[in-house]
């Protein structure tokens, strides 16, 4: 269905892109200094059910149609880029305690909102989109046909690779935050929270400067 050599280097290429700082990256970093571990895997779940849906849209078309149409992709952009200004404000102000797991809501509500909020994250980010548009078809062979299906084939296993990925680069930073909170104050995690927050609103804001200068 696919050809091996041009998918072990998709893969390997894949893996590097994941080194590189992004919004991704940053978006990892402040879900794994402010969540618990089942947060954390549910939002990771949640981006790659983003990264799935999209990686549909890809192989049958709307992706291209959506890039095209200036009105939908600015419409996309600004609302992904709200959310994560919106997260970056409720971050911010929120209180220390909130680092740590809220025992007292429902589990099943809690893992709910992580994996929405991983899935809008990522389907709203239109550099995600682009990325996917005009990466993952470099990787096609057209000798083969069958194109849709090469297509879920590739983005299926980038999101499986960025799920695993997100989920250690997240509890990562999640370990060395449980470390440091055993030794810092209460008003230091007040410092983390505002940390966390403003890494979410300058990640919207700089998305919306550089996908208007396109």
């Amino acid at each position: 269905m696919v050809n091996t050599s041009l998918y072990l280097s998709f893969v390997v290429t894949s893996l590097a892109i994941f080194l590189i700082p992004g919004p991704s990256f940053a978006y990892s970093i402040a879900v794994g200094i402010r969540s618990s571990i089942k947060d954390i895997i549910a939002n990771a779940l949640g981006m790659g059910v983003g990264g799935l849906l999209i990686t549909v849209c890809l192989a049958y078309g709307a992706a291209q149609f959506i890039s095209s149409s200036p009105f939908l992709f600015h419409s996309l952009q600004l609302f992904g880029c709200g959310y994560l200004i919106f997260l970056g404000i409720k971050t911010f102000f929120a209180k220390s305690d909130l680092l740590e797991t809220n025992e007292s809501s429902s589990a099943n509500s809690v893992l709910w909102k992580a994996i929405s909020q991983g899935l809008l994250v990522e389907v709203t980010n239109p550099k995600t989109l682009l990325f996917y548009i005009a990466w993952v078809p470099q990787f096609i062979d057209l000798k083969l046909g069958h194109i849709d299906q090469q297509l879920m084939v590739l983005g299926s296993t980038f999101v499986l690779l960025q799920i695993a990925w997100d989920i250690l680069l997240m509890l990562t930073v999640y370990r060395i935050r449980r470390k440091v909170s055993l030794v810092i104050t209460p008003h230091q995690r007040q410092v983390i929270n505002r940390i966390s927050g403003l890494t979410f609103i300058g990640l919207g804001i700089t998305l919306v400067l550089q996908e208007r200068s396109i």
